[in-house]
């Protein structure tokens, strides 16, 4: 018979036990590089361009280069005419051509790509100028800003829609400011840092040409200084009353007493009153005109002296030695204020040099740059 309790068990639904879960898969990260298809067949041929100007960059490095010049320009003052002449050297007007043309290709690459396409040339020409740098270390920081300055070309061409004449004016020049602002801050930093050295070789130039100077310049001088004094002598007025200061009546008439011996002592006292009136009027206007003539024949001798003569037979070199002259300019103060400046000195004559040579690559960079996009390209 069954029975009618129930099992403890019976009705329970038995819990569940968790199911073990599968472990997550990593996810994997793909970094897909852009080829060169991605570009597109225009970037393509912007890259032919870039390469030649490259080529062109690099060559004209060398150029400017063999130019042979140096920061020292600026303070030797006794090489100033050589060093002046290297601004139409054949190897600097061929380095204005071809950077020039960099120019004008570099902005015919940058017109109508993307900004990051048209920033390509200034990271690829920095590292040229960089490697080229190694073969000319003292040109590295001009490499650095020509390179840059190219750059610059590239990148703001990409701004402008169409290549106009006015549009390829306005990119060059903000390109060329670039390297006006880079010179600048380059040359006052590598001045600054060789103060010294620079500050010694502007003194020592002037002081080496300064004999010299003064030797050619002093017999013209010593002659204008001869004809002035006797201009000054012959023009001078010899006024009564300043004679008469001298030479007083009182005085007149004590020497008249005496030595105008017993006749003249003799006489009553109104009848001398009357001679020493009379011959001191007569001796004042008399000495003045001894002295007038006195006065224009001096200047005559004077104007008759031969100056130059005398100081060019003068050695003027033995008298003002380098070690002399150096040691007077370190005596004015201006010379300690020159010296506080030099860097910004030199970095406003290599700005001003600079902004005067620009003028050419701008025109001819202008030029090119327009006509390659109009005719060639």
């Amino acid at each position: 018979m069954p029975s009618d309790k129930k099992s403890p068990d019976k009705g329970k639904v038995a819990p569940m036990l968790p199911q073990p879960q599968a472990a997550p898969q990593p996810k994997q990260i793909v970094i897909s590089l852009p080829s060169m298809a991605d570009f597109g067949p225009q970037f393509h041929f912007k890259l032919a361009i870039l390469a030649f100007a490259i080529l062109l960059f690099t060559f004209s490095l060398f150029l400017f280069a063999r130019s042979n010049f140096a920061t020292s320009d600026i303070f030797d003052y006794s090489r100033i005419e050589f060093n002046a002449g290297k601004l139409y050297s054949l190897y600097f007007l061929l380095f204005l051509v071809l950077f020039s043309l960099s120019m004008a290709l570099l902005t015919a690459y940058g017109l109508g790509l993307p900004k990051l396409q048209a920033a390509i040339p200034a990271v690829v020409l920095v590292i040229v100028a960089a490697i080229e740098s190694l073969f000319f270390g003292p040109y590295g920081a001009a490499f650095i800003g020509f390179a840059l300055t190219l750059g610059a070309a590239a990148f703001f061409a990409s701004f402008a829609k169409e290549l106009t004449p006015s549009a390829a004016w306005n990119i060059t020049s903000k390109a060329l400011t670039v390297l006006v602002v880079l010179s600048f801050l380059f040359t006052y930093m590598h001045v600054e840092a060789n103060k010294e050295r620079y500050f010694n070789t502007l003194i020592l130039g002037v002081v080496n040409q300064a004999p010299e100077l003064l030797a050619s310049a002093a017999p013209a001088g010593a002659q204008q200084a001869v004809i002035f004094c006797a201009d000054l002598i012959d023009s001078a007025q010899i006024k009564k009353d300043q004679v008469q200061t001298i030479f007083t009546k009182d005085d007149f008439a004590a020497s008249m007493d005496a030595n105008g011996g017993a006749v003249y002592t003799a006489l009553p006292a109104v009848s001398r009153q009357a001679i020493v009136d009379s011959a001191y009027t007569y001796s004042i206007d008399k000495s003045i005109e001894v002295a007038s003539k006195l006065q224009k024949d001096f200047a005559k001798v004077i104007r008759g002296i031969d100056a130059s003569k005398q100081i060019s037979s003068a050695n003027v070199t033995q008298f003002l030695t380098p070690k002399i002259l150096t040691k007077q300019l370190q005596a004015v103060p201006q010379t300690r204020l020159l010296y506080n400046y030099l860097g910004l000195m030199a970095a406003l004559t290599v700005a001003g040099v600079l902004s005067i040579v620009n003028l050419f690559v701008h025109v001819l960079a202008t030029i090119l740059a327009w006509a390659l996009v109009k005719f060639v390209l």
